[in-house]
């Protein structure tokens, strides 16, 4: 891609560039104000919340993370990092539910950053970085991950990190970008395991589609990349055993029952369907904005040049997303980490037919007060929603209720006793051990001083021992040990 042509429009179109970076903000702040504040969240998000904080006081440790005494003592579902990451933050500022959620929104600042230096890149346009962030956030499933404490917002950072090295190596022709693009995919492992080494296959995919340079050049890339993110594992795991046990459960845990046992769905196909329902947003934008400009004949200035650079992104997100196939577990937030790579391939394409639009406008002092007034108006609606809708809980909003409430009456770090029809409300065990890091044993022969059931079931037999606390609860009733 080359540089726009240095004229006044040029120019004002970078002076203002700010503007639309913020609109975009705003845009994304009016997408998820009705969970961005809000105390509800993903089962899995609330796990990771909880594992974070309790690192951060010293329940567990980095390469043995501890979710309660009764679930998951030692959580080894997934690699540690983004855990030791986030309870950084716990440390720093406390046990507010708004730490999770600032860590989730830092982890998507970063990754705007990473974002836009990687269109600087490969386009040298720094002003229309923008426009991949506008795609990324139209994106259902990535503000729902941010919203919700997924281990993708780190991983994302990590690999789009590791594209970005890589189109500098190429730009720079330095080996050692090369080699920070390994070490990248090395950290992403540490963060959610193999999937993060997809852009592994980007020197292979960049020279297939450019031909711009020799196939010797593009194995000693690999090579290099493929090293950076394996050797670090390997001598993490010869110098800690603590590390490579850690690792060695994650496998047998998380790969090993995902690929034999585990099915969360029907088909293998599921998740190419996933990938066109969280498209359709940003597809439906580059669909208008390409069709305006076929009525208005610019489609033309689109050269084979962008299309090829275009397919390389949507090749290397789609490497992300076939090997999920391999599974029968498999879910839309999987493949979080791909959509930078699908949002940057259309802003390939795009590019030329916005500049030209773009070199259209005149920044006269009224239009820019006017776009600068929708814009902060824009801003102003996004936090106002936030705020309004922090508390409507929807479907969990008596459970949340009901804990909090409960939980006044029950010492921190304690266990309590729950029935057999409780064991598997995941959310109940969630928000229990978030909120106040309390554990719930359902084995009957241990007498615990509270106990917690939902209805009278398996609860008869130990009745003549517990007195029910009075509380106004919904679908909860909590019994003190007489």
């Amino acid at each position: 891609m080359t540089q726009g042509t240095r004229n006044p429009k040029t120019m004002a179109s970078e002076r203002y560039a700010w503007l639309f970076y913020v609109a975009v903000f705003g845009i994304f702040w009016v997408l998820v104000s009705p969970y961005i504040l809000g105390e509800r969240m993903f089962m899995d998000g609330l796990y990771y919340a909880t594992i974070s904080r309790n690192l951060a006081h010293g329940l567990g440790s980095f390469w043995n993370p501890h979710f309660t005494l009764t679930l998951f003592p030692a959580f080894h579902e997934h690699p540690p990092l983004a855990f030791g990451l986030e309870s950084l933050f716990f440390r720093v500022l406390g046990d507010s539910i708004y730490v999770e959620k600032l860590y989730s929104l830092l982890t998507l600042a970063v990754l705007s950053g990473v974002v836009v230096s990687l269109w600087q890149t490969i386009s040298r346009q720094r002003h229309y970085g923008w426009m991949p962030l506008l795609l990324l956030i139209s994106v259902p499933v990535v503000g729902w991950g941010v919203c919700n404490n997924m281990l993708e917002n780190t991983l994302t950072i990590f690999t789009a990190a590791s594209v970005l090295f890589f189109f500098k190596g190429e730009s720079a022709s330095r080996w050692v970008y090369f080699f920070v693009a390994g070490v990248m995919l090395s950290l992403g492992f540490l963060t959610k395991g193999f999937v993060a080494f997809f852009p592994l296959s980007l020197p292979f995919i960049y020279w297939m589609m450019m031909r711009n340079k020799s196939f010797g050049k593009m194995t000693a890339e690999t090579a290099i990349m493929v090293a950076a993110a394996v050797v670090p594992l390997g001598v993490l795991c010869a110098v800690f055993p603590v590390a490579k046990e850690s690792l060695w459960q994650y496998f047998q845990q998380q790969v090993v029952k995902s690929v034999m046992t585990l099915a969360t769905v029907d088909s293998r196909y599921y998740i190419l369907g996933q990938v066109f329902l969280e498209s359709l947003p940003m597809l439906l934008l580059a669909a208008i904005v390409l069709g305006i400009s076929r009525l208005k004949g610019v489609i033309k200035e689109i050269g084979r040049s962008q299309i090829r650079l275009s397919m390389v992104f949507v090749l290397l997100g789609m490497t992300g997303v076939v090997p999920i196939m391999i599974s029968m577990k498999q879910s839309g937030f999987y493949i979080i980490a791909t959509f930078p790579m699908f949002a940057l391939g259309l802003s390939v394409l795009l590019y030329p037919v916005v500049h030209h639009f773009f070199l259209k406008i005149h920044f006269t002092s009224w239009a820019v007060a006017w776009l600068r007034s929708m814009v902060f108006v824009l801003l102003i609606i996004g936090i106002g929603l936030s705020m309004y809708l922090r508390n409507h809980y929807t479907r969990d909003y008596e459970q949340i209720q009901d804990s909090k409430m409960i939980l006044k009456d029950i010492p921190e770090n304690a266990t309590i006793g729950i029935c057999d029809e409780l064991y598997k409300n995941w959310g109940v065990r969630a928000y229990f051990a978030r909120m106040k890091n309390v554990s719930l044993d359902d084995n009957l022969n241990h007498k615990h001083d509270f106990f917690l059931i939902k209805t009278a079931v398996c609860f008869d037999t130990l009745a003549g021992d517990y007195v029910r606390v009075n509380l106004k609860t919904t679908k909860f009733k909590l019994y003190r040990r007489r």
